[in-house]
């Protein structure tokens, strides 16, 4: 078979990019063994399955973020000292949760998402380790989960009697209640804050007073429960 030179333009091409793959491949090899090491580990998988297991969960276009992730995973267990207090994870968890880690690229939620595997290995943790709270982290954009710690670590002087605190100098400054603080005297958070926190709403770590007609009202915003379980999965014990 005789191919015209446009035919064989495009097979040179291809074969450029298999090799290409094959070189990446190759040099990922070492690092994709220590992953599969490292995962093996934490839900006590055959160590000489879990090379393809790390491929398999990682895939080679996110491997660089995925490396980063676990070499963060590491050095928090290494400063907490886990040593003969770590418990197997399932698979169901470890596995949406490295593939929701290794696409992640804001160090605020990947940090997020180390804490949270750390703490469902550490057998001293007693809160609460839910799979859904992989799809809520991966459902938050940087903002969000700035505005998520504020709310949670929030200082009992800008905390009303309802739990509820005023939203307009978040994430980086709180209004205090006192006794001259008044909804006439706070102003109204920004559009982009307001989304926000609507959205933080949605995946259900905030409540926010209804008004009149079903309408929210971000002038205020409370923590939950499931927000605290969450937030507290999510940090450093």
């Amino acid at each position: 078979m005789i191919l015209n030179d446009e035919e064989a333009k495009a097979v040179q091409e291809t074969a450029k990019a298999v090799q290409e793959i094959a070189k990446t491949i190759t040099a990922l090899e070492p690092h994709l063994k220590a992953s599969g090491k490292f995962i093996g580990e934490l839900i006590r998988y055959p160590s000489e399955q879990a090379s393809g297991l790390a491929g398999d969960i990682l895939g080679i276009i996110r491997s660089e973020i995925a490396f980063r992730y676990m070499s963060r995973v590491e050095k928090i267990m290494e400063k907490r000292d886990m040593t003969g207090h770590q418990r197997p994870v399932a698979l169901s968890f470890v596995y949406p949760l490295l593939q929701a880690a290794s696409l992640e690229e804001d160090e605020d939620i990947s940090e997020m998402f180390a804490q949270l595997l750390v703490n469902a290995v550490d057998s001293n943790y007693s809160g609460t380790i839910s799979k859904s709270f992989i799809q809520a982290i991966s459902g938050m954009e940087p903002l969000e989960a700035q505005l998520l710690k504020a709310i949670a670590e929030a200082p009992v002087t800008a905390i009303d009697e309802t739990g509820m605190i005023f939203t307009e100098n978040l994430p980086t400054d709180y209004v205090d209640i006192t006794e001259n603080t008044s909804e006439d005297n706070v102003g109204q958070p920004s559009l982009e804050i307001e989304i926000a926190l609507t959205s933080l709403r949605q995946i259900g770590c905030v409540k926010i007073p209804v008004g009149w007609g079903g309408a929210l009202v971000p002038k205020h915003v409370g923590i939950n429960e499931y927000g605290k379980a969450l937030f507290r999965a999510c940090s450093s014990t």
